[in-house]
């Protein structure tokens, strides 16, 4: 949005994983990411590191669970990820 090519290079790649994080966990409830992301929020705006720590790892740990099934799912030499990918992304 500034426009600066700089910050554009150093942004590409973070805006990439993150694409690829949510694709990821595309299943989850997004009603519960948003909570998850609220009260995270809230715990960082008042300065409750501990708390902050504690729901971020919640919240990474939950999403971990189906990044793991999805990645097993692509160990079999028979599936495409890239399939797969496109099929999760088509039923939002």
């Amino acid at each position: 949005m500034a426009g600066n090519p700089l910050l554009t290079g150093l942004m590409r790649p973070l805006e990439a994983r993150t694409h690829w994080l949510f694709r990821l966990t595309a299943q989850r409830d997004p009603t519960q990411q948003c909570s998850e992301h609220e009260e995270l929020y809230q715990a960082i705006a008042a300065g409750d590191g501990d708390r902050a720590a504690s729901l971020a790892h919640d919240h990474i740990t939950a999403g971990r669970q189906v990044s793991v099934a999805l990645a097993a799912e692509w160990t079999d030499p028979e599936i495409d990820p890239e399939a797969v990918a496109a099929r999760r992304r088509r039923r939002r």
